[in-house]
Formats: C-alpha cells, sequence, structure tokens
C-alpha cells in the first residue's frame, strides 16, 4: 500500500468543531481520504481498501467535503472492485469534467477559461 502525504486544504479543519480524540481522529481520516483522490480517481469502495478506512466514514467524509466543494464524482460506472455501477471521485479540481469547470464558473462568478 502507498503512504499518502497528509498535507491538506486549509478550510478541512472547519469539518470537525469539537476538540476531541475522536474529532482528531476523524479530521486526520478526512486529511488522509482528501490526499488520496488527490492522486487517484476512486470509488469509495477502492479507496477504503486502499487506506484501511471503513467505507462508512468515507461517506460521512464525502459529504463533508462535497459541501465545502473540494470534491467531485468525474464518472459513474462500474466500480473494479464491487463491479456495481458507482461514482469515481476526485479532489483534483484538473480532473473535473469540463461541464462541471462551467457550472462551477457560473455559480462562483469565475471566469471561464
Amino acid at each position: 500500500m502507498k503512504k499518502v502525504k497528509t498535507n491538506v486544504a486549509p478550510n478541512l479543519s472547519s469539518l470537525h468543531h469539537e476538540s476531541s480524540d475522536i474529532n482528531q481522529h476523524r479530521s486526520n481520516e478526512t486529511a488522509i481520504y482528501y490526499e488520496y483522490l488527490q492522486e487517484h480517481v476512486a470509488t469509495n469502495s477502492m479507496a477504503s481498501e486502499a487506506l484501511s478506512i471503513p467505507q462508512k466514514n468515507l461517506y460521512r467524509y464525502k459529504a463533508d467535503l462535497q459541501k465545502l466543494n473540494l470534491l467531485w464524482e468525474v464518472y459513474f460506472r462500474p466500480c473494479r472492485l464491487t463491479s456495481f455501477k458507482a461514482q469515481w471521485l476526485t479532489t483534483n479540481p484538473s480532473l473535473i469534467p469540463e461541464v462541471k469547470h462551467i457550472q462551477l464558473a457560473l455559480f462562483d462568478g469565475g471566469e471561464l477559461q
């Protein structure tokens, strides 16, 4: 298993408000998940296996990151592990499909390039 860096975007710290051991653990797992998806496009099943983080936790982190506009679905196709259709995810903005770039520019008031 490849080690993943844990340098994270600064706004991930806002996900877990209380300062307890459990929330610190969640924050660490969120950072690991975020960094993994910077380098890989994967389903939550694939990420769970690669990172040894329970899949149910990844779904929580996925929702948190989507609320912050830090995670996107790249495509919807069969998972390599389960063979069921699933969302393939990324946190790398350069991998977002072109349609999502246009939508983000429209909603964020940004310029299309």
